[in-house]
């Protein structure tokens, strides 16, 4: 069956977001409940919006949401059948896609891009870090060695003049962040808001370069995914969950202020602190040329070994938009 393109997610949304009486009477007495994985982080906001909407509901979804801790272990406990979908970072995505692990996106979660950064290297006030060559023998803190942040960060300072080998990355839970700053234990870290904002917020650190910028000025950081057999044996109820997470998508970005207090309380912080930052971008499809950067900078730091088309990774029960996918 081929992806959903445009034409067809109108009638889709149809069914999935006010069915008719027709499709009432062939829905499943109970609904469908599946259980979803998604970290601390301003990403998730669309699918709690979707929640409290009812967006799930109303397509016949009992949706569950598991708060964890990283992307790597929301797609270990999809794989292993605690959790049926799961939002993690592009890369950690690629990765598992290169070794084989059978995992496959089925729908956006967020785009990063030049113009509205919500990521990025912050460094201790006391830094005299102004440059990449100034970031030789510094200590940075990633959340994985083996994450985006850790890639963005080296592609930016090798790009800038400087020696990514010759800096130390220490992984580092970015809740740690602040107060490893505060106590002088690293120089630097890179971050997603809101831990960049709240760490900049506590004085003891500032935006030192946009690091993401190295990978490309637009790309997917995120997306929501699944394990290939669950989704084979599940089709409905995966195009259910990509027709509403589009819808969620796209209301979300045109409404950020109403949305604040949901990702708050999530997050457990101060909505007012939320305003003063700059939000996550949500995707409204997965779009290859989008993940193709993730893929060149996954292999160009042999994270992979091998670019491929970022095609091999997309559900054919996703939402996608141009570029033959359609």
């Amino acid at each position: 069956m081929p992806r959903i393109n445009r034409g067809s997610f109108i009638g889709g949304l149809a069914c999935a977001l006010a069915p008719s009486a027709a499709s009432a009477q062939n829905a499943p007495a109970t609904p469908a409940s599946i259980s979803i994985g998604a970290a601390f982080d301003d990403q998730t906001t669309p699918l709690l919006y979707a929640q409290q909407a009812g967006l799930f509901a109303r397509a016949g979804l009992d949706v569950h949401i598991e708060r964890m801790n990283s992307g790597a272990t929301i797609a270990a406990a999809v794989v292993g059948g605690t959790l049926q979908l799961g939002k993690a970072s592009m890369l950690n995505l690629v990765t598992a896609h290169a070794r084989g692990i059978p995992l496959t996106l089925v729908a956006p979660a967020a785009l990063y891009t030049g113009a509205r950064p919500d990521g990025g290297l912050i460094v201790t006030t006391a830094s005299n870090v102004r440059s990449a060559r100034d970031l030789t023998g510094k200590v940075i803190g990633v959340a994985s060695l083996d994450d985006l942040n850790s890639i963005a960060t080296a592609a930016w300072i090798d790009r800038n003049g400087g020696d990514a080998q010759s800096v130390h990355f220490i992984e580092l839970s970015t809740a740690l962040v602040p107060a490893a700053m505060e106590q002088n234990r690293v120089d630097g870290a890179t971050l997603w808001n809101p831990i960049l904002t709240q760490a900049i917020a506590g004085g003891h650190a500032h935006f030192a370069a946009p690091v993401f910028d190295a990978i490309a000025k637009r790309y997917q950081v995120a997306a929501w995914f699944a394990d290939s057999d669950w989704v084979a044996k599940n089709r409905q109820v995966v195009e259910k969950f990509v027709t509403v997470m589009h819808a969620a998508n796209v209301y979300v970005a045109a409404h950020e202020n109403e949305t604040t207090g949901l990702i708050a309380s999530f997050l457990g912080v101060d909505p007012a602190a939320l305003g003063k930052m700059a939000r996550s971008t949500p995707a409204p499809y997965l779009n290859v040329q989008e993940i193709d950067p993730v893929i060149a900078v996954a292999a160009a730091y042999k994270k992979i070994a091998r670019v491929f088309s970022a095609n091999e990774m997309i559900s054919d029960a996703a939402l996608t938009e141009g570029h033959g996918l359609s």
